[in-house]
């Protein structure tokens, strides 16, 4: 099977008919790579015939020559009807759209021999209790560089670690990329994480299921975090486990958007710090909507945040839903009247 990644050099389109030919065999245990003028394409055919075969080389000039004659042509997409490996990935849902988004990932795919690189991988990835394995390699395309054993040993790590089966396929669902990280690096990045809010290892691998983005951010941004949680807000060790626990990606909230939700929950709409610990999510949602939503219940006489009282409105009803939902479920009004009140803001 042969397998061409096709470059077009920078320029005018006139200037498009040199480019760049990398041809992987399954003949030969090596790549050539050529730079080619459509007027040396004869030579260009010698070089590969000591390589290939009469019938492998016939389709790399059925693709060379259609790669001068239409210079436009620079997709993975492009290169389908050349290749049953790519067809394959196409089959498995995978969308070239969204693997050109990563640079360097039209080269691998094309590189690659569906059996057995891509086919172990996936074999793999099933295995794990991924049920879409195409969405994980549409958001982490190099995963498929990757050996095989080398992911089963950071999945072994993590089963070591006592995360669950389905733990770890939830993991790898969310954030791909984790199976691209080094097992030392996770495990530094997992202790220090533990020693910054204090947990306990059933609330680490909870925190890392729930939200494993977080695990790869930069852990001074969680220090500081924790800093400003423990020092400005006063939680105890127990409260902040808890927090982060719940919400893990509150975490990773900028400092000065922080503050500002908190000062605005806390002062102007008198919640208490016990409230937002057991619904933190709430951190994640912009002062915008809150303070609109807020107002408009105050305006309406609904603004009632005591859990003890009639009328009660949990933070995750204030925040939660779509626009058209709140009013219906909570305000008890029309969107357009909803709308009519915002401007007045």
């Amino acid at each position: 099977m042969c397998r061409c990644i096709l470059q077009q050099s920078h320029g005018s389109m006139q200037q498009q008919t040199k480019m760049v030919y990398r041809l992987m065999c399954s003949q030969v245990t090596t790549s050539v790579e050529l730079h080619v003028e459509k007027e040396d394409l004869g030579s260009y055919y010698k070089e590969l015939n000591k390589s290939l075969s009469s019938k492998s080389l016939a389709k790399v000039q059925d693709v060379v020559e259609s790669r001068l004659h239409h210079p436009a042509a620079s997709t993975l997409a492009d290169l389908v009807q050349f290749s049953p490996d790519l067809q394959r990935l196409v089959a498995l849902g995978v969308s070239f759209t969204e693997v050109e988004k990563y640079e360097g990932a039209p080269d691998l795919l094309a590189s690659l021999s569906y059996f057995p690189q891509i086919n172990d991988m996936v074999n793999l990835l099933h295995s794990m209790g991924i049920e879409d394995v195409a969405s994980v390699i549409n958001r982490c395309p190099f995963i498929l560089g990757q050996h095989v054993e080398t992911i089963k040993e950071r999945v072994l790590y993590l089963s070591a670690k006592k995360f669950k089966r389905n733990q770890i396929s939830e993991i790898v669902c969310r954030c791909p990329w984790w199976l691209l990280e080094e097992i030392s690096e996770i495990d530094a990045r997992l202790g220090a994480i533990q020693v910054v809010f204090e947990l306990k290892a059933k609330d680490l691998r909870t925190m890392t299921t729930k939200s494993p983005r977080v695990i790869l951010s930069d852990i001074i941004r969680l220090k500081e975090f924790a800093f400003t949680m423990r020092k400005v807000y006063s939680l105890e060790p127990k409260q902040l486990s808890r927090m982060v626990t719940n919400a893990p990606s509150v975490s990773i909230t900028s400092r000065t958007s922080l503050k500002r939700r908190l000062d605005f929950l806390l002062d102007t709409m008198e919640i208490s710090m016990e409230q937002i610990i057991a619904w933190p999510s709430v951190l994640r949602n912009r002062e915008r909507r809150i303070e609109e939503r807020h107002k408009l219940l105050k305006h309406l006489g609904l603004a009632e945040y005591d859990a003890t009282k009639a009328g009660y409105v949990s933070l995750q009803r204030l925040v939660s839903g779509k626009t058209d939902v709140f009013c219906s479920e909570v305000a008890h009004i029309s969107e357009q009247q909803y709308f009519d009140f915002i401007k007045t803001l």
